[in-house]
């Protein structure tokens, strides 16, 4: 059982760095989903390279703000759920 928030940050942190994709839906402001795109976006800067690195995209309904940390640290940012999963189809499943 998972008894403190240290445990439940490194177990999220496991799940990020052993994920192929991070989808993140930002439909409300938020600290910890930023901090995961974040966090992916720093792990792979040091540990993963080319193909292998986690691809980020971020899910925001139309005409929302979008922070520019949040664009910037995304592979690409999109709409609704069913362009992200094209996406993925495209550019993960499709090049394994």
């Amino acid at each position: 059982m998972i008894s403190t928030i240290h445990e439940i940050i490194e177990l999220e942190k496991r799940d990020i760095e052993t994920c192929d994709v991070l989808l993140s839906y930002l439909w409300k402001p938020s600290i910890g989903t930023p901090m995961e795109i974040m966090y992916a976006y720093m792990y792979n800067q040091c540990y993963r390279m080319g193909s292998k690195k986690i691809k980020i995209i971020s899910v925001l309904e139309k005409n929302k703000f979008i922070s520019p940390w949040i664009e910037h640290h995304s592979d690409i940012v999109l709409s609704d759920f069913h362009l992200a999963f094209d996406w993925i189809q495209k550019n993960v499943i499709k090049n394994k």
